[in-house]
């Protein structure tokens, strides 16, 4: 869907973007593409635990 190509689009631009992995994930799951959410998920943790660790 729309909302989909947009978050791939966002992410394309901006890939360290968590806010965007999570968009991105939301609109996988809102679409029953549950395998696509997860990876899109499991890429925002990576980047929030990244930016935590950045901060320490």
């Amino acid at each position: 869907g729309e909302a989909i190509d947009a978050g791939k689009h966002a992410t394309a631009l901006r890939p360290n973007d968590q806010i965007g992995w999570t968009s991105l994930s939301l609109f996988y799951n809102r679409n029953g593409d549950i395998k696509e959410a997860e990876a899109a998920g499991t890429k925002a943790k990576i980047l929030s635990w990244g930016g935590k660790i950045a901060k320490e």
